[in-house]
C-alpha cells in the first residue's frame, strides 16, 4: 500500500475515531437489542429507540412511533455508553421521518410488520405512544392485529380507523422499506429529513442518564395465555373420576395434593415395603451404570464448537443461542481475543466455549 494514502486515511479517520469514543451516557444494566427478541416481540432496544424518537417530536404533535426491529443491530452493555456503541445499534444513517396517516392504514402497516414474524423478518414493529396485541396463528395480513390503542390525553384509547394520526418513524420505513408500502402510498404531509436516528438516541440517553431499560407490555401476543390453559384440563381429567369437583381449579394443585393422601389409605402397600429393602441391593448393581456417565464429559468436546461469522452477528446474539443468556457474551469474547467485539470479521471462525 502507498504510505501516503495510508497516512491520509488515518488523518481522515481521526475525527471518526474521536466521535466513536465520545461518552454519551451510562446504563444501569445491559440493553437487549438481540434479533431474536426485537424481530418477534417487545424488546428493550425497540422501546429505547421508539421512546427517543417520540420524545424528540412530541412538541410537533406526533402521537405514535413505529420502528422496524431489523433496524436495531446490536445490544448495549451495562455501564458507560459511547457514541460508537450507539452507531453499532443504528449503523444505517437513517433519519427521523414524520407523516400523517389514517387509523385504518396505520393498522394495515402493523399487519405488514407482523406478516413475517415466523421468519424473524426485520419489519416487526417496535412502537411508542401506541400499544397493540397480535395473534400469529392468523394468516399474514389477515387479522393478526387483534387490538390497537393510542395514548391520548393521558389515557389509552382504541384507534379510530377514520382519524388521521401524526406518526414518526425512520426515512427507510416511511418510504416503503421492509414492506411498509402503505406508508409510502397513503402518507400525507411526509417529511423524511429529520436528524439522524443515532443522534436522536444519543441525546435521549444523555438526557436520561443513567438510563434503565424497560419492558412495559406495549406489545403482547394475544394467544399466549389462552394456549397455555387447554393443557391443564388434561392433567385434571384423571382425577375427575374420583371427584367431579376437581375440574373446578384449572391449576388443580390443591386438589391434586390432597388426593394422593387418600390413595396411600390402602395400607396393603406397607407389606411390599419390605420388598423394597431388597431393591436397594439391586440399586447397587445399578450404580456401576453411572460409571458409564463419565463418558459424558466427552460430550463436553462439542463445547469447542465453532461458528462462522456472518453479517449482523454479535457476541450477545451468539451467547443467546449458545447459553440462552446474552449477558454471557464475554465467555465467547474471552475465547476469541483476536477479534474486537464491535468489529467481528465476516467469514472468520469463532470458538464457542461450553456452557458452564
Amino acid at each position: 500500500p502507498d504510505p501516503a494514502v495510508l497516512a491520509r486515511i488515518k488523518e481522515l479517520g481521526a475525527p471518526i475515531a474521536a466521535l466513536k469514543n465520545q461518552e454519551v451516557a451510562e446504563t444501569t444494566k445491559a440493553i437487549d437489542g438481540s434479533r431474536e427478541n426485537c424481530r418477534t416481540r417487545e424488546c428493550e432496544m425497540g422501546n429505547l429507540v421508539s421512546d427517543a424518537v417520540l420524545d424528540r417530536v412530541k412538541d410537533q404533535g406526533v402521537e405514535i412511533v413505529i420502528s422496524n426491529g431489523g433496524g436495531l443491530r446490536a445490544s448495549i452493555d451495562q455501564g458507560t455508553v459511547t457514541m460508537g456503541e450507539v452507531l453499532n445499534v443504528l449503523p444505517f444513517q437513517n433519519t427521523l421521518a414524520t407523516f400523517q396517516i389514517s387509523g385504518k392504514d396505520l393498522v394495515a402497516g402493523l399487519e405488514n410488520g407482523l406478516s413475517q414474524i415466523e421468519d424473524g423478518a426485520g419489519r416487526f414493529p417496535q412502537v411508542a405512544g401506541l400499544k397493540y396485541s397480535f395473534d400469529k396463528s392468523a394468516a399474514p395480513n389477515a387479522g393478526r392485529v387483534k387490538s390497537v390503542e393510542i395514548m391520548e390525553g393521558g389515557a389509552w384509547t382504541p384507534i379510530n380507523p377514520d382519524k388521521d394520526y401524526l406518526v414518526a418513524t425512520n426515512n427507510y420505513v416511511r418510504q416503503g422499506g421492509d414492506g411498509y408500502k402503505v406508508f409510502a402510498d397513503k402518507a400525507k404531509n411526509a417529511y423524511d429529513y429529520g436528524p439522524g436516528l443515532e443522534q436522536v438516541v444519543a441525546d435521549y440517553l444523555s438526557a436520561h442518564r443513567p438510563y434503565t431499560p424497560k419492558l412495559d407490555g406495549r406489545i403482547t401476543e394475544a394467544a399466549v395465555a389462552a394456549a397455555a390453559e387447554p393443557a391443564k384440563p388434561a392433567e385434571t381429567a384423571p382425577a375427575a373420576t374420583a371427584e367431579p369437583a376437581m375440574p373446578e381449579p384449572p391449576a388443580g394443585s390443591s386438589d391434586i395434593a390432597t388426593t394422593p393422601p387418600g390413595v396411600p389409605a390402602e395400607p396393603a402397600p406397607p407389606t411390599p415395603a419390605p420388598a423394597e429393602p431388597a431393591k436397594p441391593a439391586e440399586a447397587a448393581p445399578a450404580a456401576p451404570a453411572p460409571a458409564a456417565e463419565p463418558a459424558k464429559p466427552a460430550e463436553a468436546a462439542p463445547a469447542e464448537s465453532s461458528h462462522v461469522i456472518v453479517a449482523g452477528d454479535t457476541y450477545w446474539d451468539l451467547a443467546e443461542k449458545a447459553y440462552g443468556d446474552g449477558a454471557k457474551w464475554k465467555t465467547i469474547s474471552d475465547a476469541n481475543k483476536n477479534y474486537e467485539p464491535r468489529r467481528l470479521p465476516v467469514g472468520a471462525t469463532l470458538t464457542i466455549p461450553a456452557a458452564n
